[in-house]
């Protein structure tokens, strides 16, 4: 996407000092936000089941950022019922979505990753995921089509293919491929990419 980052004085709006904030801004003038620019990982109203995974997520966790709905519903984890911190969650994660992205190390950026957007796993919707540890024969197979795989494949994948020459060493592609696996589930969904189409070809039966 085109554009341009911007340093934008925070004078007068609660900052200390001089601070200043590097905000995106699209060609026609419009600023980045984390709907735009994060529109396939945001959470449907209907998708209970992640909005479940996120509240579980939440209450193990901690916040980063300064949205008070999101701080609201942490501080309702102990309560025998659930539902107003799960209603609190969702009202925050609504704000952030349209809240402007500033950057990746952003705190409330790191609170929209972590309970507000779908993972890679999420995001492939599949009850099939390979869940054995590496020596299982699911992974015998997927290293045996990894092997002999064509096309597009992502640059970490390739360098497990590229072991394929080494004999005797089967078992331990096999580790390799799973904790790729592993890995690459639970990063963020940013887009049909080749290596989210690598995940779900080699990470579930």
């Amino acid at each position: 996407m085109k554009g341009a980052y911007v340093a934008t004085s925070l004078a007068g709006v609660g900052t200390v000092g001089g601070a200043s904030a590097l905000y995106f801004y699209k060609e026609d003038g419009s600023v980045e936000t984390l709907r735009s620019k994060f529109a396939g990982a945001l959470i449907k109203s209907d998708e209970t089941n992640i909005w479940d995974s996120k509240w579980e997520a939440l209450k193990k966790g901690s916040v980063s950022g300064d949205n008070v709905n999101i701080k609201l519903a942490l501080s309702k984890k102990d309560e025998s019922d659930p539902t107003a911190g799960k209603d609190a969650l969702k009202r925050g994660c609504l704000e952030l979505y349209d809240s402007l992205f500033i950057n990746r190390e952003d705190k409330n950026f790191l609170d929209f990753k972590s309970y507000c957007s779908k993972n890679n796993k999420d995001k492939g919707n599949a009850t099939t995921w390979i869940t054995q540890e590496h020596s299982n024969a699911a992974w015998t197979t997927k290293w045996t089509s990894l092997k002999q795989h064509t096309g597009d494949i992502d640059s970490e994948l390739g360098v497990i293919k590229g072991k394929s020459s080494e004999s005797g060493q089967d078992t331990e592609r096999q580790k390799e491929i799973k904790n790729w696996c592993d890995k690459v589930a639970v990063e963020l969904f940013e887009s049909e990419s080749v290596r989210y189409n690598n995940f779900l070809t080699y990470c579930k039966t």
